[in-house]
């Protein structure tokens, strides 16, 4: 298996974005990776963030990755962090295929949540 990009980003979050809301976010957005719903996902993420990584590199990664890691069977949030402009999640995450560490960050840009970076880290 092999992890996915994470790209935090420096930019400054509002003082009303809530760690509530960006856990709900954060759940919309694995919702979409379960029903393997990549480019809308793509289309939540950052701008500076999908300077990173074109669509069609999003798609194979994710892909990639969800053929080898299988269905979520299980994801547990396991630490809750405020780090360059963005409130990052850590999840145990159990697949099909074993487990993971998966890393979501959540930041607004123009006055909409988005994806500033996502990791899934394989456990060997």
């Amino acid at each position: 298996m092999c992890g996915l990009l994470f790209s935090p980003l420096m930019i400054e979050l509002r003082a009303e974005l809530t760690e509530a809301e960006a856990r709900e976010f954060a759940g919309e957005i694995w919702d979409f990776y379960e029903e393997r719903d990549f480019d809308e996902m793509y289309d939540r993420f950052h701008s500076e963030f999908q300077k990173t990584m074109s669509r069609s590199q999003w798609l194979k990664a994710a892909r990639d990755m969800t053929a080898k890691s299988g269905r979520t069977v299980s994801r547990t949030l396991a630490d809750t962090q405020s780090s360059w402009g963005s409130i990052i999640f850590k999840y145990q995450t159990k697949y099909q295929g074993g487990r993971a560490i998966d890393t979501l960050g959540v930041m607004e840009e123009d006055g909409v949540l988005t994806v500033s970076g996502i990791l899934v880290q394989p456990q060997l």
